[in-house]
């Protein structure tokens, strides 16, 4: 028997129970567990550092990370944060990598313990380069391809000889922005004792975790640290072009949900009403940070924070009882549709960097989960329609004060159980690759409507993506070239 406070968002679940191998549930004798929902999480005004290990270890409450079915969460309003170079990267330069990149003459593809190069014009394979480990995501700078896998980074020149190779601990997430890496990860720690390193810890509230999250950048030209962080209990980690934040999500003193954002580089706390941000709900507008944050009572705010994280101006109550489903930031103009009761699309004119107006509004059926505009006048939005069925939504906002509902066309896969990782989502123009279950779905959206529906059987681990006029396919061992739009 064992008690164990497990931080979820503002919840922590106090929980006792012993694990029942053959009836998969936690158990208190011979009764499933109770599990008593304690609030928690009071975040301060301004992040704390310098405290000692003995305060570290004092907040340390989690025990081994297998919970079997224990506990099901369920963010509502979470968006996937993760994207990749070939399948609409939010922002531009920078990158997340993927399982295959492209130079202007060649395709690079992680294969088993290797990188295969295949010519871009011909397809054939000129290379095969051997790698120690076995890899998951793959980049290139200049003469150099960067590998990660296995918890190890690995770095060589084109001919596959070894420039750097180092072992790191923990769940890392990497991102490529100009000649930087900028690394994430985090770790679970039972305690510590360099109280040096302690001191170094930046805490954003009086939340009991287990995760330290800590954020460096590598300069690839020198292959050495340039700067790095370290947060405890930090729920979100977002890079954007000038600067990368982290997120603590807790309560007030008055017990309302709140969100605590802090810069990398500072210790100053913005304190955001509501919960819900992360990479897709978040983006730099030259000194200006926009955000979207969400709350059950007050709906969905739209915050400007200038440089230092001070409020530049906010639009309050958009879709009270609603979540936020998805969101997208374009030059001219941001969007967000929510989703419970009514599923409505808020445009947004962003003419003042400092401040937004709300100009536009359309309700609709069914739940959406991601959006991208196609155009400049032309948004599509994916999510659960009727019969739980995947329905891709095609909206006019040439009027984008009158946005309009053009088109919609339902797939043969399940919504509710579709992954909605920018992974699953390539995107050429006017033409969208959707990854389902069992097939890729190549379509062409025209004039705010579905122009042509192509279905390409998926049969083992397929590699895509597009370049000028065709889209480049390998499902087995050789590229295949498909014509767009014939």
């Amino acid at each position: 028997m064992r008690r164990v406070l497990l931080s979820m968002g503002a919840i922590v679940l106090t929980i006792a129970c012993n694990w029942d191998k053959e009836d998969r549930l936690c158990k208190d004798g011979d009764q499933p567990v109770n599990i008593i929902v304690e609030r928690s999480k009071t975040l301060y005004s301004e992040a704390l550092t310098g405290m000692s290990c003995e305060e570290f270890n004092s907040r340390q409450t989690f025990e081994a990370p297998d919970w079997g079915s224990c506990i099901t969460t369920f963010s509502p309003g979470e968006l996937a944060s993760t994207q990749t170079i070939y399948t609409n990267d939010p922002i531009d330069g920078i990158l997340s990598g993927d399982t295959i990149a492209v130079d202007e003459s060649y395709i690079y593809s992680l294969v088993s313990r290797g990188v295969e190069v295949a010519e871009l014009e011909s397809l054939e394979v000129k290379a095969y380069l051997p790698l120690p480990i076995s890899a998951q995501k793959i980049f290139l700078y200049n003469d150099k391809i960067i590998v990660y896998g296995e918890q190890i980074l690995y770095i060589t020149n084109l001919l596959g000889e070894l420039l750097y190779q180092e072992e790191m601990d923990g769940d890392q997430k990497i991102s490529l922005k100009g000649q930087k890496l900028f690394i994430r990860s985090e770790k679970y720690i039972d305690e510590l004792s360099d109280e040096k390193f302690c001191e170094r810890i930046i805490y954003a509230s009086d939340v009991r975790s287990s995760t330290l999250t800590s954020v460096r950048e590598f300069s690839l030209d020198e292959f050495i640290y340039l700067s790095e962080g370290h947060y405890y209990g930090a729920q979100f980690y977002h890079l954007d072009k000038q600067r990368q934040y982290l997120g603590f999500e807790g309560r007030s003193e008055n017990g309302e949900r709140q969100t605590a954002l802090v810069k990398s580089d500072s210790l100053e706390l913005s304190l955001i009403d509501g919960v819900g941000l992360g990479s897709l709900t978040m983006r730099e507008y030259g000194e200006y940070l926009h955000l979207f944050s969400w709350d059950w009572k007050g709906g969905s705010s739209y915050y400007v924070l200038n440089s230092d994280l001070q409020v530049s101006s906010r639009i309050e109550g958009v879709a009270p009882g609603e979540f936020i489903g998805a969101a997208r930031f374009t030059p001219d103009f941001s969007y967000i549709m929510t989703y419970l009761n009514v599923d409505p699309l808020f445009v947004f004119d962003l003419k003042d960097h400092s401040g937004p107006e709300l100009i536009g509004e359309l309700k609709f059926p069914g739940t959406p989960r991601f959006l991208h505009e196609v155009d400049t006048d032309t948004l599509i939005s994916l999510g659960v329609g009727e019969n739980n069925q995947l329905t891709l939504s095609v909206f006019s906002v040439e009027n984008p004060a009158v946005p309009l509902r053009t088109d919609v066309l339902t797939l043969d896969e399940n919504g509710i159980r579709f992954d909605y990782d920018y992974k699953n989502f390539i995107f050429h123009n006017e033409n969208i690759l959707i990854k389902g279950e069992y097939e890729y779905y190549l379509v062409w959206i025209k004039d705010h409507k579905v122009e042509k529906l192509q279905r390409i059987p998926i049969y083992g681990n397929p590699r895509a993506f597009f370049v000028d006029d065709e889209l480049l396919l390998k499902d087995g061992r050789e590229w295949e070239s498909i014509k767009l739009n014939d």
